[in-house]
């Protein structure tokens, strides 16, 4: 219940153009009241939230420690919930029809600081509003506002360590899921290395001889990607389960016949954090990664120059 009242709040912060906010759009093109308009959202939200698959159940049907209100079966407690969340969302949304009441519930702090919300939790209840907007009409654009001021509410609502690593600060659910933003580094990271003379021969085929040449074999690379994905993945602390386990070779494994040397490591290395900084990374999260980085060198660099 708490989750759900307080992360509605974010859709109210904008207007869906200079004339009509998100409700009296949505209500008109509809031929409804803001009432029912509302009444639709949450009902829609709250049934998907139910469902066994929606991984954030336990908020709601009385199995959280500190959540111990089943509104499942629980009727009046369900009622006044959803009673508690047209209001909120009414208000939220800039409703002016006089058909919601006002709402005077809890603060978003106060409503989540006992709930223990990991990432995962926090972008899965953004997936299922902005999956039951996107159900009901509303317009892409405005499905991506939505989804980047309810992500506006993490550091309020998501509170465990994970929420603010730096794979899951950068992440926006619904837009920029956890693969979505790693995939994009690795991706301008073998564009750089493609472009390089000291690199690109590591990527056709040239070094080691007769090595995969990724620039050609498409299937060999899309696998060489998802490794990527996965390993770098879990070094970020990438955490809303769009990545998978990483399960290839080890880094020593992997790259033991290649003779690396320190300034190949080197630039490889500035290539991943030169696409962060160029993606708008903070100046801190970057010195982190290339901490990250450096920390593999004597499992990647092994001429003599490495110095392990």
């Amino acid at each position: 219940m708490r989750t759900l009242i307080i992360t509605l709040l974010l859709l109210a912060i904008y207007s869906v153009s200079s004339q009509q906010t998100f409700c009296q759009k949505y209500s008109a093109a509809l031929r409804i009241s803001n009432k029912a308009l509302v009444e639709t959202v949450v009902n829609a939200s709250i049934a998907e939230i139910f469902k066994p698959t929606s991984g954030i159940r336990r908020y709601f049907d009385g199995t959280h420690p500190n959540q111990t209100i089943n509104f499942g079966t629980n009727i009046p407690a369900q009622n006044s919930l959803r009673n508690k969340l047209v209001q909120f969302f009414g208000a939220a949304l800039g409703c002016t029809d006089g058909s919601i009441l006002p709402y005077n519930g809890r603060s978003m702090e106060d409503a989540h600081k006992r709930l223990s919300i990991d990432y995962f939790s926090h972008a899965q209840f953004n997936r299922i509003v902005i999956s039951v907007l996107a159900g009901a009409g509303v317009e892409r654009e405005d499905l991506a506002t939505a989804a980047r001021l309810l992500d506006g509410l993490r550091s309020a609502v998501c509170l465990q360590p994970d929420c603010k690593s730096i794979c899951n600060s950068y992440s926006v659910p619904t837009i920029m899921d956890n693969v979505d933003l790693v995939g994009a580094v690795v991706d301008g990271t073998v564009k750089a290395a493609l472009k390089s003379p000291n690199l690109v021969n590591f990527f056709n085929g040239v070094t080691p001889p007769g090595s995969i040449d990724f620039t050609k074999d498409s299937v060999s690379f899309a696998i060489l990607r998802n490794h990527l994905i996965e390993f770098f993945g879990a070094a970020l602390g990438c955490s809303d389960r769009t990545i998978g386990i990483y399960n290839g070779r080890s880094l020593k494994d992997a790259h033991r016949v290649m003779g690396i040397n320190l300034a190949t490591f080197k630039e490889f290395n500035n290539a991943v954090t030169s696409v962060m900084t160029a993606a708008g990374v903070k100046v801190s999260d970057v010195a982190i990664v290339a901490s990250v980085l450096e920390s593999t060198r004597c499992d990647i660099c092994t001429a003599r120059d490495c110095g392990c």
